[in-house]
């Protein structure tokens, strides 16, 4: 089966006589059969998220699309990943904010950290 998996982003903005408005949707084959969605406590500590097979999401092969959504109604969740040895902030998901990504097929490292009080993300993932 062909097009089974749907995803949007939509953005808009206006301010001081400044308007933007986009919507964007692209139609996705999966290859694959499963998803997981499961919550996961990040505490103050730098934590993997856990986004690929091998772990809490066993069933899945190859990570496809991630659906994150932090769950706290004060506090942010940093996400890093790893360079090197070096670690690189590169979202920053503020009270009930979302991130939607295609994960790398090489990825397995996602880190994520609290600011100020440990905070539940929730976690969407659709097998590629």
């Amino acid at each position: 089966m062909a097009s089974e998996l749907n995803v949007s982003a939509s953005l808009e903005y206006s301010k001081n006589g400044n308007e933007i408005s986009k919507f964007e949707t692209k139609t996705v084959n999966v290859t694959g059969t499963n998803f997981v969605q499961l919550n996961q406590s990040i505490g103050f500590d730098r934590e993997e998220i856990i986004i690929n097979g091998g772990n809490a999401f066993g069933d899945i092969g190859t990570a496809g699309y991630v659906l994150l959504k932090n769950l706290d109604a004060t506090n942010y969740i940093t996400l890093y990943m790893k360079a090197e040895d070096t670690w690189l902030p590169f979202a920053k998901l503020n009270a009930g904010e979302i991130a939607l990504f295609r994960v790398a097929n090489d990825v397995y490292d996602v880190w994520a950290q609290a600011n100020a009080a440990a905070c539940e993300l929730e976690i969407t993932m659709i097998e590629n």
